[in-house]
């Protein structure tokens, strides 16, 4: 399949998202993720049931998240020190909370776990970026940048087999 066979597909994958709950947003290093989706009850990797939200989004390229026009979170501020909580000298961006990008993702997601925010649009670019427009006027946008085998984004159902649809610098994946 060519890549812009391959991008056709994942677009219309990522468009059945239109309408659904985002539940929760956060960050493990600096990869961020995103679930969307009702709720479904799984076994974590630690063999406790947890419930996650159905579709998954992990980001792993450069990212931002907007608030109308005006940038409020980017993948930059993971490595910024949260100045109000922290001395810089002290600062560490791999402890949850003491970067920038914490603070506000903080905000972000206090708001999604309080409000019924849900995917109003979601476009795929022809090299694969994407724009997630939400109901509370913000939309989170990715940029691939690279051009290698690397990942960049990877979406997936959680909690089944069904394959992660993977977009690394040069195509699209099923893993």
């Amino acid at each position: 399949m060519s890549i812009n066979n391959e991008l056709a597909y994942m677009a219309e994958k990522l468009k059945f998202l239109k309408n659904k709950r985002v539940r929760y947003i956060g960050r493990a290093g600096n990869l961020l993720w995103i679930g969307i989706g009702e709720d479904v009850s799984n076994i974590d990797y630690k063999g406790k049931k947890r419930v996650f939200a159905k579709f998954s989004l992990h980001i792993q390229c450069p990212f931002r998240i907007l608030l109308n026009t005006k940038i409020i979170i980017g993948n930059n501020d993971i490595y910024e020190p949260n100045t109000e909580k922290i001395p810089l000298e002290n600062f560490n961006w791999e402890s949850y909370g003491d970067s920038l990008f914490d603070k506000q993702l903080e905000k972000i997601a206090s708001e999604l776990y309080t409000n019924d925010v849900k995917v109003i649009d979601i476009n795929l670019s022809l090299i694969g970026d994407l724009q997630i427009i939400l109901s509370n006027n913000l939309c989170i946008e990715t940029f691939i940048n690279g051009t290698s085998n690397s990942e960049m984004w990877r979406f997936f159902e959680t909690g089944t087999d069904l394959p992660h649809f993977v977009k690394t610098g040069i195509n699209i994946e099923k893993e």
